[in-house]
């Protein structure tokens, strides 16, 4: 049974949503990456889409360089520039991927977490179009979440059981 919400709590903000979404996929996507079979990690439904460890490997240089977006440095591992670092990241074994994963969340999370009003309003460019840092930050989010989909369906795909469905 669901507890009815406290109606004297402070209203979630948007910071505090995108850092507890953040914690979520953090949560989702490396546990589930774990869950495959390391002799399934270069699965792909078929050629031209992206494997498994691709998907991870994605995930990493995302966490890693979305947050210098809105202006913060990247981790020390990574390459600047998007395609430098997918070669980084594709070219790392399946626990490596998803330990840089794991710990690429935690340096996206503490990215948002430093952001005060004024940086979220801040205007920054996402991939060619203006917008304010914290629109940006939910198109991250946006796209984050169409890749757990996409390594959720390739789980499926695997007889590979999400480990929250459980």
């Amino acid at each position: 049974m669901q507890s009815s919400p406290d109606r004297n709590a402070p209203a979630v903000t948007p910071a505090q949503h995108h850092i507890d979404d953040l914690q979520t996929l953090k949560t989702k996507f490396v546990s589930l990456a774990r869950a495959f079979g390391r002799d399934q990690m270069n699965w792909r439904p078929m050629e031209g889409v992206r494997s498994v460890h691709e998907v991870v490997a994605l995930m990493v240089a995302e966490v890693h360089l979305f947050p210098t977006i809105w202006g913060a440095a990247p981790p020390e591992a990574s390459e600047s520039g998007w395609e430098p670092e997918m070669a980084r990241t594709e070219a790392l074994s399946p626990d490596a991927a998803i330990e840089q994963m794991e710990a690429g969340f935690d340096h996206m999370i503490a990215s948002v977490e430093s952001l005060d009003a004024a940086s979220r309003a801040a205007t920054v460019d996402w991939f060619g179009t203006p917008m304010q840092a914290e629109a940006a930050l939910s198109a991250a989010l946006f796209d984050m979440h169409e890749h757990l989909g996409q390594l959720i369906a390739y789980a499926r795909m695997n007889r590979v059981v999400p480990p929250w469905s459980r």
